[in-house]
């Protein structure tokens, strides 16, 4: 089983054939007359367990996340090539070459709001959701049902 992080698996050609057409952008502004661009955007806690065996490490790399890439920047890069999305603006901005659609994270970076789970199964189901759409984006799955189709009856 693969792991995904983050969604620079849609803009992989290795992974998926819509990798050259799939584009981000600021989220559309909401029709009412209070409507505001809002994007949801969260990033990554970091801690350190207690029963952590390699706490000097970890401590590192918190530092590193935090710090821009005053330690390494081929960390960043590999990060962004092997991995996916940083949450660091620096390295948003550094390697859109690399990630086309962290452009438009960019972009909805000043007008997002935090991302707040509202329901304790909230993370949960967004993780079930995104493994699935990943799965058929990258060919794994197909998105036609298996045994029933799907009505509004």
């Amino acid at each position: 089983m693969r792991h995904r992080v983050g969604t620079s698996v849609v803009n992989d050609s290795k992974f998926t054939k819509f990798a050259d057409v799939i584009r981000a952008d600021v989220t559309p502004k909401g029709e009412t007359a209070t409507g505001r661009h809002s994007p949801l955007m969260g990033g990554l806690g970091m801690f350190i367990p207690t029963w952590s065996k390699n706490k000097e490490s970890a401590w590192e790399w918190i530092k590193w996340c935090n710090s821009g890439n005053k330690t390494d920047p081929a960390i960043g890069k590999a990060w962004v090539e092997n991995s996916g999305q940083p949450a660091r603006l620096s390295l948003l901005h550094e390697y859109t070459s690399i990630r086309p659609y962290f452009a438009g994270l960019v972009k909805g970076y000043p007008q997002a709001v935090p991302f707040v789970s509202t329901i304790p199964e909230a993370f949960t189901i967004s993780d079930l959701i995104g493994n699935e759409v990943t799965s058929v984006v990258a060919g794994e799955k197909s998105i036609e049902p298996r045994s029933r189709r799907w009505t509004t009856e």
